[in-house]
């Protein structure tokens, strides 16, 4: 049994050694390019922790069971609703932290050595990472499927072909991006990874995810098209980056929970009795 952490630890692992990869690349352009490609990834990592591993904790030792008992329509109801969670809850805050990361990097970080500079810098490879952060999120779940499934060889495969793929991209996008290249190419190999672990899975498991879940995307698609003009117009209004930095992101929240309660998404009925039952606490 030991011998499957091996390749469970190497799964789960990837984004740490591809971030490993990408320090050292940057440790050859100029000065401060390490320094912009941590505090982005530090920034990045925060939702990721927050709802893609929360929900992949959860998720997988509840497939892990269902899978050996063989109740594969058990499985794919986890992974049906992990996704819906992923989703609901990763692409607001990939979306945020395009529009908004700026004046969050500023009011974060911009004092002392930390200048305008290094607060562009910083931004460019927050964004660029953020337009991975759905595959980011979405690679952890799959890995789950997969090891439930006792199947830890495709994992582990996948991981080390979207490695070597990481280590082209950044040689050549640092070229033309310097150090946002690097963020950028993390973003790709991992959209390359999702869809390659998703391909190997689905004929497995047959989620028909996308038949199962038009509605949901549907409706997730138009409520985000709404918080990208609420975010754009918030950030236009206010000049002070302290201010679009804590009331963007509170009126922002505020705003996509309300969209998504009038397109009648089912997750803002489970925040409202979570919050219910924490007042009533």
């Amino acid at each position: 049994m030991y011998f499957l952490f091996i390749p469970i630890i190497i799964g789960f692992s990837t984004d740490q050694i591809n971030a490993l990869v990408d320090t050292l690349c940057a440790s050859f352009l100029k000065e401060g390019s390490v320094t912009a490609l941590y505090y982005s990834n530090r920034l990045m990592q925060l939702p990721l922790a927050l709802f893609a591993i929360s929900t992949v904790t959860v998720a997988l030792p509840q497939m892990s069971a269902e899978a050996v008992s063989d109740n594969y329509d058990e499985l794919k109801h986890t992974l049906i609703h992990s996704i819906r969670n992923i989703t609901f809850f990763i692409l607001p805050a990939a979306i945020g932290l395009i529009i908004l990361g700026k004046p969050i990097v500023k009011t974060l970080f911009e004092r002392g050595n930390f200048t305008q500079q290094a607060t562009s810098m910083t931004y460019s490879c927050l964004a660029f990472y953020s337009l991975g952060l759905l595959s980011f999120s979405f690679s952890k779940i799959f890995i789950s499927v997969f090891y439930a499934l006792k199947n830890t060889k495709c994992p582990v495969k996948i991981a080390f072909y979207t490695l070597i793929l990481n280590i082209i991209l950044n040689i050549i996008l640092m070229q033309f991006l310097a150090v946002g290249g690097l963020a950028l190419a993390t973003s790709i190999s991992s959209t390359v990874a999702t869809v390659l672990l998703f391909l190997k899975m689905e004929p497995r498991i047959k989620t028909g995810v996308f038949s199962i879940l038009k509605n949901f995307f549907i409706k997730i698609f138009f409520v985000n098209i709404l918080f990208i003009i609420f975010l754009i117009l918030f950030k236009s209004v206010f000049e002070n980056n302290v201010l679009i930095t804590f009331f963007g992101i509170f009126f922002g929240v505020l705003f996509y929970l309300l969209c998504s309660y009038l397109f009648k998404i089912e997750e803002t009925k489970i925040i409202g009795k979570f919050i219910s039952q924490y007042i009533s606490f």
